[in-house]
């Protein structure tokens, strides 16, 4: 209900595809950082590529401004990098990830083992 629910804990959002690619939120300002083009099995370890967005005038996320804000950029990765850091984006201890999370490269193997035959 509107109102009467418990205030929000978080003031961002954090999102990672399934090729490994991650988005980090807050308030207008999204951050994406974007495998190469390729096969993902030819560009692992390479560099991601940051993309800026203001979703207050640019909801659909069609002009990557972070050339021009070179300062909200720094910030929101630094916070991303924080969080991951931490093990999670709750209030409370850090935790610790299952395995090594740099948003900043495309994985370089898999997160999780591969599935074997029963």
């Amino acid at each position: 209900m509107r109102g009467h629910g418990s205030p929000a804990t978080r003031n961002h959002v954090i999102s990672q595809s399934t090729g490994g690619e991650f988005g980090y939120q807050e308030g207008p300002w999204k951050i994406v950082f974007l495998n190469q083009a390729g096969p993902l099995d030819k560009i692992r370890g390479n560099s991601t590529i940051a993309e800026l967005y203001n979703l207050e005038n640019d909801v659909a996320e069609t002009n990557n401004v972070a050339e021009a804000n070179p300062q909200i950029v720094q910030r929101l990765t630094r916070n991303l990098k924080e969080l991951i850091d931490r093990g999670t984006s709750r209030p409370g201890p850090a935790q610790s990830n299952d395995t090594l999370v740099d948003f900043r490269h495309t994985q370089s193997e898999r997160w999780g083992p591969a599935l074997q035959d029963a």
